[in-house]
């Protein structure tokens, strides 16, 4: 048996009436959403039950498991331990969490790297506008002194 916040979230709730999810969330460090989403977890199986306060709180409370089920989990969270089945559980939950953070963090690093190579075509591309500028304007200058010296050929042929 491992000691877990998730037992700790569960003691705290016996001792207490309710805890507001927010404080949930600070205790298993952890974001209200993704506290939320185990909370919702644990009230299918009857072990917390999600209720609302008049000023919209959401406030975990102990459900309302049958006596045998209590009776374990009271012995269980009374040595501060859980299962080890419980604990797996809660161990994925953080491994997907973590690995959900980090595909955000990656996103943003690929928006970044993506947003670094768009400003660099935009350079690449006023770059070549102005060669291609230089480049008329400099066929414009060599035709004009052509053309006066074919003027001066011609002239001097007359």
């Amino acid at each position: 048996m491992i000691n877990t916040d998730l037992s700790a979230l569960v003691m705290a709730l016996e001792e207490k009436e309710g805890i507001k999810l927010s404080e949930a969330a600070q205790r298993l460090e952890l974001s209200e959403h993704e506290t939320e989403r185990l909370a919702k977890m644990l009230v299918e199986y009857k072990i917390l039950e999600i209720h609302y306060s008049l000023k919209g709180h959401k406030i975990l409370k102990k459900g309302a498991m049958p006596a045998k089920t209590e009776e374990k989990e009271r012995t269980l969270h009374k040595k501060h331990h859980v299962s080890a089945e419980t604990e797996r559980a809660v161990n994925y939950l953080r491994y997907k969490i973590a690995e959900k953070r980090n595909n955000k963090t990656e996103e943003t690093e690929r928006q970044k790297r993506l947003k670094e190579i768009k400003e660099g075509l935009a350079e690449v591309r006023q770059n070549l506008e102005n060669i291609r500028n230089s480049i008329k304007k400099d066929q414009t200058e060599k035709q004009g002194s052509f053309n006066a010296m074919a003027d001066a050929v011609i002239t001097q042929i007359e």
